[in-house]
């Protein structure tokens, strides 16, 4: 039990930190690596933190950026529905930044899941019923490749078919 805080503890403040790397890029106008950088490997080990897997979506800056990237070039909209992008006083919650809105991560999630099924199930738009086998893969894919990916990718389809038998539960932190 312990562990699943420490890792969402760890996930919340690499949201936060995430956070702040997007305000100090748009408060100055610059792109990712053009942030002056600081002296030694700090830099290096602060940018890795800051752009690190963060939120429920535990996916990196990049990784939640491409995901974006790609349902607005091959579906045409964002991954936020409008009814909960705008649902707060009419503003705009698409940040793109994973860890500090639930309901925008589990957006992401779906988007990056999406984009793992068309990448590895025949293109875009795929539509049909996945086996057990076709969701190991993008449950693998979704946290990598090798045999720690394929371990939690067949792990992910244990825990769902344990769900829906309810001899298990759905429980992702560990």
């Amino acid at each position: 039990m312990a562990t699943v805080f420490l890792q969402a503890g760890e996930r919340s403040l690499q949201g936060l930190a995430n956070g702040f790397d997007h305000v100090a890029r748009n408060a100055l106008g610059v792109g990712a690596d053009d942030i002056p950088r600081l002296p030694g490997d700090v830099d290096d080990k602060i940018r890795r933190f800051a752009r690190g897997s963060a939120g429920l979506t535990n996916m990196s800056d990049a990784t939640l950026n491409n995901a974006i990237e790609y349902t607005l070039t091959t579906y045409c909209k964002n991954p936020i529905a409008d009814r909960d992008r705008y649902a707060m006083f009419g503003i705009d919650s698409d940040l793109r930044i994973t860890g500090y809105d639930m309901i925008a991560d589990f957006y992401y999630c779906a988007a990056h899941i999406r984009q793992n099924i068309d990448a590895l199930l025949g293109g875009p738009c795929f539509t049909g019923v996945l086996d057990d086998s076709q969701m190991a893969r993008v449950i693998a894919a979704y946290n990598g490749t090798g045999p720690a990916a394929a371990r939690y990718g067949q792990e992910g389809v244990d825990a769902i078919d344990g769900a829906i038998c309810r001899s298990g539960s759905l429980y992702w932190y560990e």
